[in-house]
């Protein structure tokens, strides 16, 4: 089983395509307290983002996804920037904290950021396709099905003509 910590938009990413329960299989999914907070903050809107952060919440709640407290919260401060927020500063702090290699988010210009902290640091940073072609790696969903989930990450995520539709169709390009 992988440890690795997901932000915010990861998270979402995975739930609303409906995913994110089968990566439990194959991740041990870690947040910061500050995930949680946003979750709780979406989960008041009356929309499809709203729906899902109460979704993620019942799995938190539920003991599916573990929180852990920053301990450096200076460290975290200092990482924040107008790229950079408090969410995914110390998502990367608490990979570092707590020996997790692997850091999932999907906000491009964040990563580029902290991109010099993650390599002195041994972690690396994934988007959330990433998840996807893991489940494909470890046969728990197949070929077909990692296409229609990444077509639909990108459709609900409205990645079409960015970056991210790039990196996630460079994802499948791999295999």
């Amino acid at each position: 089983m992988t440890k690795v910590v997901m932000d915010t938009s990861s998270l979402v990413t995975l739930e609303l395509i409906g995913i994110l329960e089968k990566s439990f299989e194959i991740t041990e999914i870690i947040i910061p307290e500050i995930v949680k907070a946003e979750l709780i903050e979406i989960s008041s809107y009356q929309d499809k983002e709203g729906k899902t952060a109460k979704n993620i919440l019942n799995l938190i709640n539920g003991g599916k996804i573990k929180i852990i407290k920053v301990k450096d919260k200076k460290k975290a401060h200092s990482l924040l920037s107008r790229n950079v927020n408090e969410g995914e500063s110390e998502c990367i702090v608490c990979c570092n904290e707590n020996s997790v290699k692997t850091l999932v988010m999907d906000d491009v210009d964040a990563a580029y950021e902290l991109e010099g902290f993650a390599i002195s640091n041994g972690i690396k940073m994934k988007i959330s396709v990433a998840v996807l072609v893991e489940l494909h790696r470890n046969k728990i969903i197949n070929r077909d099905e990692l296409k229609k989930y990444v077509k639909k990450m990108i459709k609900t995520r409205e990645w079409e003509g960015g970056i991210l539709e790039v990196l996630a169709k460079k994802y499948l390009g791999e295999l």
